[in-house]
């Protein structure tokens, strides 16, 4: 049976609200909960992350509208969402425990800096207000923020401190 348009919309909602509810959701689990095909499942996990919203897993989703008491959205006007999603997924890859990573500033680091989350004994050095924000919480990394001004459209921190900063961490991976 095919479902009108507005029906699907409102399941692809549902969908997402559920997922940002839960945070990791697996595909067995929104199958049974929604009463979809598996197909179906994978074609509505795959409109959300082209969007952004989500990324894919072996086997589920995870959302990347991670709930926090503060939060800084990437700004709505990010072009190519899908592409930057998957720079950020093969970036994630090539990151483990113990690394020091600096992170720049731009919506692409920030949707890798989403993927970051309970990595353990990370080090994370960022000129991105955006990147220092989104990885606060996590009580198992280190997140260093260069001092200074802070430019209103990018999140960057501009300063002298900052280039002493990138300049004397031993880092071994630049994003």
């Amino acid at each position: 049976m095919r479902r009108s348009k507005e029906y699907m919309n409102s399941r692809l909602e549902e969908l997402t609200d559920y997922i940002e509810q839960k945070g990791n959701v697996a595909v067995a689990d929104l199958v049974d909960r929604f009463q979809l095909s598996p197909s179906t499942v994978r074609r509505a996990l795959e409109s959300l992350e082209e969007k952004g919203l989500a990324i894919r897993t072996h086997g589920g989703v995870k959302s990347l509208q991670k709930e926090k008491g503060l939060s800084l959205e990437i700004k709505p006007n990010v072009n190519n969402i899908a592409a930057k999603s998957k720079i950020a997924q093969r970036a994630r890859k090539l990151i483990k425990s113990g690394d020091v990573i600096a992170l720049g500033c731009g919506s692409t680091t920030l949707f890798l800096a989403k993927l970051l989350h309970g990595i353990d004994s990370l080090t994370v050095i960022t000129d991105s207000a955006y990147v220092a924000v989104e990885l606060m919480e996590e009580k198992n990394m280190e997140i260093y923020l260069s001092g200074g001004v802070i430019h209103s459209r990018s999140g960057a921190v501009y300063s002298s401190q900052c280039k002493n900063l990138f300049e004397s961490a031993l880092v071994n991976k630049v994003l």
